[in-house]
This record gives C-alpha cells, sequence and structure tokens, in this order.
C-alpha cells in the first residue's frame, strides 16, 4: 500500500471519500475494483491510514441471529425483523465470496469460521436473551434452516460449554472472525492498485456544497473540488456534519490482548456486551463493551481521544476475565483504546443525504461494535447508489436508511445509559 504523503492534492475528482477505516475502504474497494473503476476517486485520511478503531478491534464477526429480535419485532414488524437478521447473514456470504476471488486478500483476511456462545451474568438480561430467542424462532421470515443454527443450552451443559459458572444458559450460533487491519489493509491496497488516490495526514476541516452543486473540500493541505462527497467519518461523523450531533456518539473502548496458552474455550463468547475472542499465537483478544458500568462513563462519552487508557478502564477489564473460569487468573495486556461509533437507534447511517438537503453526498457511519457484521454489505450498496446517482436499494434494511424521523431522535443512548444506572443504585438501596 502506498499513499502520497508528500504529493500535492489535486484540483478536482469525481468522488472524494473522508475516512480510511473499514466503512471508507470497502466503499473506495467496490467503486474501484466492481462498479466504477473509470472514475476519479479520492480518499482523505487524517491520520495514518486504517490506524482508527478498524486496527484495534478483535476482528469479529457476529450477526445478531437472535439478538434484540423481539424488540425489532414490536418495533419495525416481523419482515423488517427477518431482513435485518437475513442482511447480515448475506453479509458474511458477501465475505466469503470476495476472499474466494482474491487469494491474497484471503490470506491477509485469516478468515476464521466458529461457533460465538452468549452467556449471562444478570436475570435481566437473561430474561431478555429468552424472549428475543423464542421471538426470532417463532418469525416465519426466518428461514429454518437459519434457525436450526441458532441452539440454546441449559444449566451443567451451559455451563461447562461456556466456562462462565453464572450464566444459566448459553445460546450458540456460527460465526467468524479475520485479522481486521490486515483485511482492510489488503482491501485498501487492492484499491490503491485500481487507481485510488490515498493521501494521508490529511485532514479535512470544512466540506460545502457551492451553488453549482460542486462540493468544496477544504484540508489541512489545500482544497479541492468533487461531484460527489463520502462520509465514512464513523465516530468522527458530527465534526462535519453537526446535524449528526445526537445522532451519532464517539464512545471510547478499551481492548486488551491475555495471554493465556488454554483458555479452556476454542469457540467466542459475550458475556453482556463483553467480547472474548480466541486468536493465533495463545492469545485472547478480550473487548471492552459494557462502559456504562464504569464509574468514568462521563470522560469516554463523546470523546474522540483514543490516546489513553484510563486506569478505571483497566480495573474494570482485568475485573471482568474473572467472569470466565479459565481467565480467572490471567492478565490483561496489551491495552489500547479506540473510538466508537454508537447511533441512538443502534442502526448504522447509510444513504445518500438528500434529505438533509445535501446532494450527491453520502454517508456511511455509526458501526455499534458492528462494522463487519454489517458495513461490507452496506458499502457495496453504497458504492452503487454513489456510481450510478440512484437510491439506496431496498436490499439494504430501511432503519439503516438516512431520514428526518431519525434525524430528529433525541440522544437515546445516554438516556438509556442514566436510565440503567438509577435502575441499579435503586436496587443496591433495597
Amino acid at each position: 500500500m502506498t499513499s502520497n504523503i508528500n504529493g500535492s492534492l489535486p484540483q478536482s475528482a469525481n468522488v472524494v471519500v473522508i475516512g480510511s477505516g473499514f466503512a471508507g475502504t470497502a466503499v473506495s474497494y467496490y467503486l474501484q475494483n466492481e462498479i466504477a473503476g473509470d472514475q476519479s476517486i479520492v480518499m482523505l485520511e487524517a491520520r495514518a491510514a486504517v490506524s482508527g478503531a478498524t486496527s484495534r478491534n478483535s476482528g469479529l464477526i457476529k450477526p445478531e441471529y437472535h439478538r434484540n429480535h423481539g424488540e425489532y419485532v414490536d418495533k419495525f414488524g416481523s419482515k423488517v425483523a427477518g431482513q435485518l437478521v437475513n442482511f447480515e447473514v448475506d453479509n458474511m456470504k458477501e465475505l466469503a465470496r470476495i476472499l474466494t476471488l482474491d487469494s491474497d486478500l484471503n490470506e491477509k483476511a485469516d478468515f476464521q469460521e466458529r461457533i460465538h456462545l452468549d452467556a449471562y451474568s444478570n436475570p435481566r438480561s437473561s430474561e431478555t436473551a429468552i424472549n428475543d430467542f423464542y421471538a426470532f424462532m417463532e418469525n416465519e421470515e426466518v428461514s429454518v434452516d437459519l434457525k436450526r443454527k441458532v441452539q440454546i443450552l441449559f444449566g451443567d451443559l451451559a455451563k461447562q460449554l461456556s466456562n462462565v459458572p453464572t450464566t444459566p444458559f448459553v445460546i450458540h450460533y456460527p460465526n467468524g472472525s479475520v485479522n481486521s487491519y490486515d483485511f482492510v489493509t489488503a482491501m485498501l491496497t487492492r484499491a490503491i492498485q485500481k487507481g485510488l488516490a490515498l493521501y494521508t495526514n490529511t485532514l479535512v476541516e470544512e466540506v460545502q456544497q457551492l451553488d453549482s452543486g460542486v462540493w468544496k473540500v477544504s484540508t489541512s493541505r489545500g482544497e479541492l473540488f468533487a461531484d460527489k462527497v463520502v462520509f465514512t467519518t464513523n465516530a468522527y461523523t458530527q465534526g462535519l456534519l453537526p446535524e449528526f450531533s445526537k445522532s451519532i456518539i464517539p464512545i471510547r473502548g478499551v481492548s486488551s490482548q491475555v495471554n493465556v496458552r488454554n483458555t479452556g474455550n476454542e469457540h467466542s463468547l459475550s458475556i453482556g456486551s463483553d467480547i472474548y475472542v480466541p486468536q493465533s499465537k495463545n492469545l485472547l483478544y478480550s473487548s471492552l463493551g459494557e462502559l456504562e458500568k464504569q464509574t468514568n462513563f462521563m470522560a469516554n462519552y463523546n470523546t474522540v481521544d483514543d490516546s489513553t487508557v484510563s486506569s478505571q478502564s483497566l480495573e474494570y477489564l482485568q475485573k471482568n476475565l474473572g467472569k470466565v473460569n479459565s481467565l480467572a487468573t490471567a492478565t490483561a495486556t496489551s491495552s489500547s483504546s479506540g473510538i466508537m461509533a454508537y447511533t441512538d437507534d443502534h442502526f448504522p447511517y447509510v444513504g445518500q443525504l438528500s434529505e438533509l438537503g445535501k446532494l450527491n453526498a453520502y454517508i456511511l457511519a455509526g458501526c455499534n461494535c458492528s462494522g463487519l457484521s454489517r458495513m461490507l454489505l452496506c458499502a457495496k450498496e453504497l458504492a452503487k447508489s454513489v456510481a450510478l446517482g440512484s437510491e439506496l436499494s431496498d436490499r439494504v434494511p430501511a432503519p439503516y436508511k438516512v431520514t428526518r424521523e431519525r434525524m430528529g431522535l433525541v440522544d437515546k443512548l445516554m438516556q438509556s445509559v442514566l436510565n440503567e444506572r438509577e435502575i441499579r443504585e435503586t436496587r443496591a438501596r433495597l
């Protein structure tokens, strides 16, 4: 992979993609590789390529299947709830397709198929999971074959399989993992080989649409003009699109590697939002998710500083290793922080920004820690929309699309955190 670190920006481009993480790389890959190879495409990255959360995550590809399915049925109906499940399954199939076509990409990805276990540490989450599981099983929009892949085990068998002594049951289903940094870097290299112009260390300061409809992109290295602009800025979106300041929230998470020779579990594992993923070289990658339980939650909320790891976060992570029997005496090492993008309704924003009065502008942001499970197919469909100037296809679930109704939502993420904390404090006093 090469980038024009010292070269001057071009005066113009057909398409400017802002951000070189998984979303920006995937959109550029499809534009250059499969859809619009004759268009001039420029990617602008404020730091080094693929240096944000994409380079620091576990690489887990975990379709939701049953998770939140009861909520989705109640909110959207059975058909859309089924589409949300099927889209993530199709995303896995799309990954398999491009890896089959490109041996180098396949080697760099190091894709591993495995079984994932959802375990539970409190009665409330257990009750919700049971309800979601049966809502999933009862939804006729989900195929019988897919339902057979999601199973529930109770009692001692669940405890033995998961190594979590407190869980009353586990729900297990197929998933996979990739080496996230190597995979995305290889995709970016392919796009560059096809003609993508990558400019790193180039901070985008302002994006403005002129009366002519052309986009003026002001950067730390000068200006360029584009027919179309794609915001793949994830957690950093509100800096350029303040309209999303209440809808896409940056939250700092922490992950660590744990040096253990025998995890006691060859499966990946979730306990609540904390995820444990076996990787090569006898390492287990543990990702911190339940930030609302930390005493310093507000320090991690709505921040884009990924240069520090707080002592409270490390204490939380170390403590939670004890939830898994085989990790009770392990020590978390090589900790790093990454800025995750959460949306108020837990879905990404995908599509045109015409409803916000921005023509020939597009967005793919708000991964909600599910980038690898959703973003590849989102990027493919968005790239078609960008190249053809067409509406986003109905293959992308309606809850992902940009609408004024979604944009008008209050900051539900923060409110839900405060509500959960109030409930816990009330129970503690009783």
